[in-house]
Parts: C-alpha cells; structure tokens; sequence
C-alpha cells in the first residue's frame, strides 16, 4: 500500500491516471477514499487523481491534531511529496471546507478548487441541525459508535440515494474512532465555526482566490455561494433533490460538469486566473 509520513501522521493514498492537471480528492468526515470509486475512473482518463484518507480515517493513522489548519497541510505537503507543486483541489462536504482552507494558504499551489455539497455555509436551519449534533455529543448523549450511527442513518439521503449508501456509510462510521470523528466535528462546527453563515465563513471565502466551482444539493446554499465566491470563474452548480453524496449518485454528470469547467479555468491565460 502506498503510504506518506508525515511528521505526526501516515496518510494512505492512491495515485493514478498521467494527465495534467493533478487532482487531490478529499473525502469527508467518518469516510474514506472509497468515496471517490464512482468518479476515479472518469478523471484518471484525463487526469493525474491523488486519493487519500484523511488522519484518522480509513488506513491512515491516527494523530494528536485534528484541526483544519493541519489537514490542510496535509494535503499540500502529501502533493509534494508527489512532486505535484500546483494542483487542483477536489472536497466534499468536510473535505470541501478543507480544499478551501488549503486553497486560501496556498494560493500559489492550488490552481482551482472543486467543492462538492461543502460542509460550510450551512443555511441556518441546517447549521442549527449540526449544532445539535455536537452539543448532544458535549452533553455525553453521542459517545459511542451506536449514537453516533443512530444520528447519522438518514444524513444526506433523498428520493434518488442509492439504498447501498446508508448502511457503507454507516460501515465506514464504525470504522472512525469516536474521538477523532468529534474531534474534527468540533473543528468545523466550533473552533473554526464554518458550518454556518457567520463572518469566519464569508471571511474564509473572500480569502479564496482560486477559480471554484461548487455542486450543492440544497438551491439555497448554492445562490449563496455564487454571491461569496470572489473569482469571475468561480461557477456554482445546483443539483436540488440529490442526496449529499452528488459525487456518488451522479458520478459521470459531476466529471463532465467538472471537466468542462476546468478546460475553461485553465485554457484562461493565468493572469486572469
């Protein structure tokens, strides 16, 4: 298995595909790499694709650090590693934040950024749903794996998830260590405070330079992101009635969406980009 130390941590990924520009998929929270298995095969034909678990998820190791600052680097130095100096960012949900946060401290590294259903910019009766979540986990009621799956069974479902995706969902879920799943749980809805619409949120995207294209499941959250996004190129797609895994329920419509777009962001001369 392909692995990368990392000072505190041992990140397990895959590298396949020859073609420029490289892709790095980030995975969200209580998953793995596998998440991206749908997508993969469409990119790598055009596409160098870096896939790899986050600290603490699937065959990566465990670490004291589960903040977003770090997992961030994470993602630069394990492309680096890979001698890919400048690279596209792909995240869904929880890794749509940390593409973002990566693009916004490396915005010489990262071309563009692709974000799929992002777990930033929550509307408000969304982001009081995570809320609860975490406070019922501070309260004690979500400290073992049994809560926390009882919490996630219906998460990100519609009329066209596949019936699969609950139960590997949950699969994975038990799979995650508790603690690091809240710890990044709390990093995101807590520390850094980027579930919602608060000013560390719009701050963060007015700090991101790159071209980005974004794929939201909810119309609301994609208006408002198209009115934060700070790029002329950045482009926000609105797949309302999908589930929250857009990559896996439409896997071929989001690579040609995506691939589409990005013949335009890098066909741009780099000065406007």
């Amino acid at each position: 298995m392909p692995f990368v130390e990392l000072d505190d941590v041992r990140l397990f990924y895959t590298d396949e595909g020859d073609g420029s520009p490289s892709l790095v998929l980030i995975h969200g929270l209580g998953a793995d790499s596998h998440d991206w298995n749908w997508v993969i095969p469409y990119f790598r034909q055009k596409y160098r694709v870096v896939a790899y678990d986050l600290r603490g998820h699937g065959h990566s190791s465990t670490a004291n650090d589960y903040s977003l600052d770090r997992q961030a680097d994470d993602v630069v130095r394990l492309m680096r590693h890979l001698g890919c100096e400048q690279f596209v960012v792909v995240g869904h949900s929880a890794g749509g934040t940390i593409a973002t946060k990566a693009a916004v401290a490396n915005p010489s590294a990262v071309s563009a950024a692709i974000t799929v259903d992002p777990a930033y910019g929550a509307p408000p009766w969304l982001a009081e749903v995570y809320d609860a979540l975490y406070e019922r986990w501070s309260s004690g009621a979500a400290h073992n794996h049994d809560e926390l799956m009882a919490m996630y069974a219906e998460v990100g479902r519609s009329i066209v998830t596949p019936d699969f995706l609950s139960s590997w969902n949950l699969r994975r879920l038990q799979a995650t260590p508790i603690d690091v799943f809240w710890t990044t749980y709390g990093s995101l809805a807590h520390v850094d405070g980027l579930f919602g619409r608060g000013e560390m949120t719009t701050a963060l995207l007015r700090r991101r330079a790159c071209p980005t294209l974004s794929f939201h499941s909810l119309a609301e959250q994609g208006e408002w992101e198209a009115n934060h996004s700070q790029h002329p190129l950045s482009h926000a797609v609105e797949w309302e009635g999908s589930g929250h895994y857009l990559h896996i329920e439409r896997p071929r419509e989001l690579v040609t969406v995506a691939t589409r777009w990005l013949d335009q962001v890098l066909d741009t001369p780099r000065e406007f980009v």
